[in-house]
C-alpha cells in the first residue's frame, strides 16, 4: 500500500466504511488487488480498535474468516470457514446476525440477476439487509467485473471503480520482479532508460496481465533485456484488444507517414503545449481535434500522425463495435466504454474515437 493511488483507494474506501455506507460494489477484474485494499482498510487503527473481523465469501467456499481476533485460536485458524454459508441467501442471513465486520462477497451479482432476470427474493432481502445494518458497524463489499444494474438497489449500493495500476505502482512491481529474477540467477540487463520504457509499455494492463507478460518476456528472451519490449507491446496489444472496444497502436516514426503538411503543423504546435516549458508558462495543453469527412479521406491516418508527432501510443475507441447492431445493450456498452476510458486515462496516450455519432444518437422505444 505504498503507492499514492493505492493509498488513495484505502483512504476513500475507509471514508465510505466509516460513513456507514451499507453496500459497496467495486467494479474490477482485479479481485485480489481489491481484497488487499480491503485488508489494508481493516488494519487501520479506527477499525482495529473496534475489532472488526474481515470475512470473504464465494459460492464455492462460503464465508471464510480472513482477519480478526478469532484467528488467534489455533482451531479456528486451521478451519476459518463458516459452515452452511455457501448459498447466496444464507450468506445474507449470516451477515444479518453480525454486529460488526467487513464482508467481501466475490462474484455475487449473477445470483441477483441470473441470465439478466432479477431474483426478486434475493434483491428484496439485500435491500432489507442494507436497512438493518445501517446502524451497525457492518459493511458489505461486492467485488466483480460489473455489478448488475438493478434499479431497486440503486439507492442502497454505492458503486466504485478500481483504477488500473498507475505509473508508480508499475514501477514498484517491475523493481520487485527484477530483484526476484536476479536472486534466481536470471540475466537482467535493464538500465534507467530501458526501465522507463518497460514501465510505459506495462501501463494500461491489470496486475495479472503485467505478471503474465513479464514472465513471457523473460522466458522468450532468457532474461529481462531490451528485446522484452517487443514481447510486452505485442501482448499488451492483445490484452487491450480483448476489452472489445479498443485497438492499440505503438507510435510509428513520423517519416513513415506522408502528406497532410498543414495538419502536421497544427499537431506539432499542439505537441509543444505538453512540454515542461509550456506548463511553466501556464499554457493549457491541447484537448483534441474533431475530424469530419467521408470514408477514405484520411481520418484514421491523421490519428496515427498525431500519435507519431506526440510520441504517444494510439488507442482507438470504435463506438460502432461498442454499440453494435440496434444500439447495443445499454449496461454492457456503458461498462465497455468505462473500461476503455480507464485504460486510456492510465496510458496517457492519444485517444481516437471513431463513429462517435453512434454513441449520441439517442435511444427510442425500439431500443435504438
Amino acid at each position: 500500500m505504498s503507492t499514492h493511488t493505492l493509498q488513495k483507494l484505502v483512504t476513500d474506501l475507509d471514508v465510505l466504511v466509516r460513513a456507514r455506507y451499507p453496500l459497496i460494489a467495486a467494479n474490477t477484474y482485479e479481485e485480489g488487488r481489491f481484497r488487499r485494499v480491503v485488508t489494508a482498510v481493516a488494519n487501520l487503527k479506527t477499525h482495529k480498535e473496534k475489532e472488526k473481523p474481515l470475512y470473504v465469501w464465494s459460492r464455492t467456499q462460503g464465508f471464510r474468516l480472513s482477519l480478526g481476533k478469532e484467528l488467534k485460536d489455533a482451531e479456528r485458524r486451521s478451519n476459518p470457514h463458516v459452515a452452511d454459508t455457501q448459498d447466496p441467501l444464507s450468506a445474507l442471513e449470516f451477515i444479518a446476525k453480525q454486529d460488526k465486520g467487513l464482508f467481501v462477497l466475490c462474484d455475487y451479482g449473477p445470483f441477483l440477476a441470473p441470465y439478466g432476470q432479477e431474483d426478486a427474493l434475493l434483491v428484496r432481502r439485500l435491500r432489507e439487509l442494507a436497512w438493518e445494518i445501517k446502524t451497525r458497524h457492518v459493511t458489505v463489499l461486492f467485488v466483480e467485473r460489473q455489478f448488475p444494474d438493478i434499479s431497486a438497489l440503486e439507492k442502497e449500493v454505492k458503486q466504485i471503480e478500481l483504477p488500473l495500476p498507475d505509473e508508480r505502482e508499475v514501477e514498484v512491481m517491475l523493481d520487485m520482479q527484477m530483484q526476484k529474477l536476479e536472486g534466481q540467477g536470471v540475466t537482467v540487463e535493464v538500465d534507467e532508460r530501458l526501465r522507463e520504457q518497460l514501465v510505459q509499455a506495462l501501463l494500461g494492463l491489470t496486475e495479472t496481465d503485467i505478471e503474465n507478460v513479464m514472465a513471457k518476456a523473460v522466458i522468450t528472451d532468457r532474461g529481462l533485456k531490451a528485446e522484452a519490449l517487443s514481447v510486452i507491446l505485442e501482448e499488451k496489444k492483445s490484452a487491450i484488444k480483448g476489452t472489445g472496444a479498443l485497438t492499440y497502436t505503438h507510435p510509428e516514426p513520423a517519416t513513415h507517414l506522408g502528406g497532410y503538411h498543414n495538419l502536421r503543423r497544427i499537431l506539432e504546435e499542439a505537441a509543444v503545449t505538453f512540454t515542461p516549458a509550456a506548463r511553466a508558462y501556464g499554457v493549457e495543453p491541447s484537448r483534441g481535434i474533431l475530424l469530419c469527412g467521408l470514408p477514405g479521406t484520411g481520418k484514421d491516418l491523421t490519428k496515427r500522425i498525431a500519435s507519431s508527432i506526440l510520441g504517444k501510443s494510439l488507442l482507438d475507441l470504435d463506438f460502432g463495435s461498442v454499440m453494435g447492431e440496434g444500439g447495443g445493450v445499454i449496461g454492457s456498452a456503458a461498462m465497455t466504454i468505462k473500461r476503455a476510458l480507464s485504460i486510456a486515462t492510465t496510458l496517457k496516450g492519444i485517444l481516437g474515437i471513431s463513429e462517435f455519432e453512434k454513441a449520441v444518437g439517442g435511444l427510442e422505444s425500439s431500443g435504438r
